[in-house]
């Protein structure tokens, strides 16, 4: 759901009038219940008149500054690497037809030793100018504090047999300067997305419920953080408990690569797999409980009290 309510929804507020939020998708799946399909505003005031009637909505309550904030930050983030994945993938695409041999070279291609080797040498002639006991130099003065020289000696060779093994192509200058200008947007995107993820982390450990949902098995803080600002504030859910399963394999076994239709949804080699990992919401406060099911694997669940 998008927030171009918010300015309706904080106007209402200000002079004290209750403000429920309905989400699009429910109002629209409502509408598609009516035989007739009528696109007028008339109708669709009346079709969210008779969803809150026959629904129980309660009043939206104003979230936390910190929220919308985790939340503004978690959805700028998730923009940025999409935009960072897209921009890896015409960087390989252009990286193909100038040096072909060079993805090779290091581990990681987006490390910044890696880009900043490109930068200066972006294509095999250019190596092969430089020769081997300068690229040795430049590594080594870009990798000192963490890396040998012997490293460095490796990594050299590779440039220069991945240099003279390259197909020679027809480079023009564009081809050059399309090379340096997505290696500079490459490195700001990093920047960028390491900023952002140092701001979220920030945020979102002033608020109390982010450590608890940190201490589920296989959150990260990332993933805690957008769950946190997606979901917002625990005391939402009412004093109802609602239990949210999370499945998760024990680290001694693994998911066969094929099943049999006689097998459960939930096993593994035939064995009736127990729910693992459940979160219990309550409350406000998140305690682990502890039990242990019939095959001898723990059950962990949290209790929001």
């Amino acid at each position: 759901m998008s927030d171009y309510h918010l300015p309706v929804t904080t106007f209402l507020e200000q002079h004290s009038y209750p403000v429920v939020v309905v989400n699009p998708l429910t109002a629209q799946w409502s509408k598609r219940s009516h035989l007739r399909k009528v696109k007028t505003d008339a109708q669709d005031a009346y079709h969210l008149a008779e969803l809150f009637y026959k629904e129980e909505f309660s009043p939206s309550q104003p979230k936390q500054d910190s929220l919308s904030r985790l939340r503004l930050l978690t959805r700028h983030h998730e923009a940025m690497t999409t935009a960072y994945v897209q921009l890896k993938l015409q960087f390989q695409a252009i990286l193909d037809q100038v040096f072909p041999l060079y993805p090779g070279v290091f581990s990681d291609l987006f490390c910044k030793t890696c880009l900043k080797m490109l930068h200066r040498y972006p294509t095999p002639s250019a190596v092969l100018e430089a020769g081997e006991e300068k690229l040795i130099t430049e590594i080594h003065s870009l990798t000192a504090c963490s890396r040998s020289e012997a490293w460095a000696q490796e990594k050299a060779k590779k440039m220069m047999t991945a240099a003279q093994n390259s197909p020679v192509l027809a480079i023009c200058e564009s081809h050059r300067v399309l090379v340096r200008e997505m290696m500079e947007l490459l490195s700001r995107h990093q920047e960028h997305l390491k900023q952002i993820e140092t701001e979220m982390e920030a945020v979102a450990r002033d608020i109390h419920e982010y450590d608890s949902i940190r201490s589920i098995p296989g959150v990260g803080d990332k993933i805690a953080a957008t769950i946190l600002s997606e979901v917002g504030e625990v005391d939402r859910f009412g004093p109802s408990p609602d239990w949210i399963p999370v499945f998760t394999f024990p680290e001694s076994l693994s998911r066969p690569q094929t099943t049999s239709p006689n097998e459960g949804p939930n096993s593994c080699e035939g064995q009736c797999f127990s729910l693992s990992n459940v979160v219990f919401v309550e409350n406000e406060t998140a305690v682990y409980a502890n039990s242990t099911t019939e095959k001898g694997w723990k059950a962990n669940c949290i209790r929001w009290q």
